[in-house]
């Protein structure tokens, strides 16, 4: 099975002010979850989810580069949770779960 490569950008800001500014970014907020990192705050780009989304299925692998500050870190990932609006029906959230090369959660 093949992942889709997708960029994250570690952000530091949270709630309401922050989501709205992300999403006239065309970014969208999300978090990451994993065993090595905990719950990590992270922006993706919306076009690119759409298209992941659109392509892939229902929870696709993804290979999910984090970049904070300069550094980049590839993980394994599934996304593992989608959330909607409910009357554009595009996706406003997202959580992602890193997979170990085990196939771990």
């Amino acid at each position: 099975m093949t992942a889709a490569n997708l960029e994250a950008y570690v952000r530091s800001c949270r709630g309401r002010g922050c989501r709205n500014r992300l999403r006239a970014q065309g970014l969208l907020p999300a978090v990451v979850y994993g065993k090595n990192i905990g719950s990590l705050p992270v922006a993706v780009s919306a076009q690119a989810v759409q298209g992941i989304l659109a392509n892939a299925g229902r929870n696709p692998y993804v290979a999910l580069k984090l970049v904070d500050e300069g550094r980049e870190e590839v993980h394994r990932a599934v996304i593992k949770e989608v959330q909607y609006h409910p009357l554009k029906m595009q996706p406003v959230h997202l959580d992602f779960q890193v997979v170990t090369p085990e196939g771990k959660w």
